[in-house]
């Protein structure tokens, strides 16, 4: 397991979406960043995205629950947010990885690793980008 020395992360929709399902890694990481009070930052878009990939009323129970969390910050997407996301996938070329490029700029923005069961699209849009890759 990944030392959790910093003192937040930022969660992207694969990363919660393997959480609401039990997957070990996610479920892991998550309840260790917990003990440790870490701050959890999910993007609006991520959850969003996570909320529309449950399909048991166990997994909306599980989202729920990563939520409530007291350390868990759910980042707004407003329209000046929406504008730098739509624009540095632009920029990149990756118009259609939308959650991928709201998590990516936020991460930046917090100076945060993004942690993921999917690191690929993350560096994609930034190669240089922190993120901490789980196994499902």
């Amino acid at each position: 397991m990944t030392s959790l020395a910093q003192t937040g992360y930022v969660l992207d929709e694969p990363l919660i979406t393997g959480y609401t399902r039990n997957a070990p890694d996610c479920h892991a990481f998550v309840w260790t960043a917990v003990s440790r009070l870490s701050m959890l930052m999910a993007p609006a878009i991520a959850v969003t995205a996570a909320w529309a990939r449950t399909s048991t009323e166990r997994e909306r129970d599980g989202l729920q629950e990563l939520l409530d969390y007291p350390g868990t910050r759910v980042e707004p997407l407003d329209e000046a947010e929406a504008a730098a996301v739509g624009l540095t996938l632009a920029e990149v070329g990756l118009p259609d990885l939308l959650t991928a490029g709201h998590v990516a700029l936020r991460a930046q923005r917090w100076n945060l690793p993004v942690v993921t069961t999917h690191p690929e699209p993350l560096h994609l849009i930034n190669p240089d980008l922190a993120v901490i890759a789980l196994t499902t």
